[in-house]
């Protein structure tokens, strides 16, 4: 986010809407579905955008967590601080480390944003990966289990998990 021009109204962030990705993903699943031809690359990006949906929905959390709202430019700058904090590798560790910690929700959650995260990283940097209409509609599903468990959180949950993401203490 640029610094606040004078005379141009306050705008709050615009994260990424996790659920727009999880359409896309869909979109792409639909035309596979009824016979339109789908590339092998679609179907890799498909699957890292169904990973990329969980990721900028826990961003979210963790800025919400740490800001809260922003209601003017100053906020708003602190938030997209905290909302590009989260470093995939590190989350990833740190919920497996603490996972034991977490409620059910937050087990699930961390278990299938473990695997989504390994899954993404299979699609984007491995040549030989071969993904399908089935196995993209399992990541997807996995990708809305994750996004649900994450809004069934109590609100000290959510805390939690933004603690063990950035800085691996629940």
């Amino acid at each position: 986010m640029t610094a606040p021009q004078p005379g141009i109204p306050f705008q709050p962030p615009t994260p990424l809407d996790p659920w727009a990705l999880i359409d896309s993903v869909r979109d792409t699943l639909n035309r596979a579905a009824h016979g339109t031809p789908v590339s092998r690359e679609t179907f890799h990006r498909a699957v890292s955008t169904a990973y990329y949906a969980v990721f900028h929905a826990l961003a979210r959390n963790n800025a919400d967590n740490i800001i809260g709202a922003p209601t003017n430019p100053s906020m708003a700058l602190d938030w997209v601080d905290a909302y590009r904090r989260m470093r995939h590798g590190y989350a990833a560790y740190q919920l497996r480390q603490h996972i034991s910690t977490l409620d059910r929700n937050g087990r699930e959650f961390s278990i299938r944003f473990i695997n989504l995260k390994t899954a993404r990283e299979t699609a984007d940097y491995n040549p030989n990966a071969v993904f399908n209409l089935a196995s993209v509609s399992l990541w997807l599903n996995r990708a809305i289990a994750a996004l649900n468990n994450l809004d069934a959180m109590s609100p000290t949950d959510k805390r939690t998990i933004t603690n063990i993401v950035l800085s691996g203490h629940p």
